[in-house]
């Protein structure tokens, strides 16, 4: 809220709501001839209400709307790097073991390496699995304990003994609530 008052919508309103990207919300009142033209003039706009929880429904509309996506990400395994077979200019073909779970086709990855300083693990680069091969069958996903070969998307340079960590992310769409206020 920038600002408040009685009496209808003036000049002066519309000015404050365009200094502050702001939008004028009228209750029960009119704008003046001239503030709906300056509005119009200036890209203001001016909403007006008979209703109050209209009002109110509008305001939480437009807040949801301003409201960014939750993103989830649900790791689901690790793959040692066993062999590297091709390099390829965004990626490459590698041989691993599944330490998690299961790994799937589709699944984002985090290329990790132990750092020559620390020893920790970390992260030298990203990618997602764009193919999956057991034996000599193509899958879509592959159980944990199991060697497979793995065609990555990416830029990270991958080497024996590295460690994928991978994982899906989802984006979930939030929602407002405000407590005693129905958005039906």
């Amino acid at each position: 809220v920038v600002a408040k008052g009685l009496g209808n919508v003036t000049d002066v309103d519309v000015d404050k709501a365009e200094a502050t990207h702001s939008i004028v919300y009228a209750f029960d009142v009119k704008p003046t001839a001239s503030a709906a033209s300056h509005g119009r003039d200036k890209n203001v706009e001016i909403v007006q209400f008979e209703v109050i929880y209209k009002l109110f429904e509008d305001i939480l509309e437009r807040l949801q709307k301003m409201l960014p996506d939750e993103r989830i990400i649900t790791e689901t395994g690790k793959i040692e790097v066993l062999a590297v077979f091709k390099k390829l200019d965004k990626g490459g073909v590698i041989g691993g073991k599944i330490l998690g779970e299961k790994i799937r086709i589709g699944c984002k990855l985090r290329a990790m390496r132990p750092s020559p300083i620390t020893g920790e693990l970390e992260v030298i680069g990203e990618g997602e699995i764009v193919k999956l091969q057991y034996g000599k069958q193509a899958v879509k996903e592959v159980s944990g304990g199991s060697e497979c070969g793995i065609e990555l998307q990416g830029k990270a340079k991958i080497e024996v003994g590295d460690i994928l960590e991978t994982y899906y992310e989802e984006s979930k769409t939030r929602t407002l609530s405000i407590e005693g206020i129905d958005l039906r």
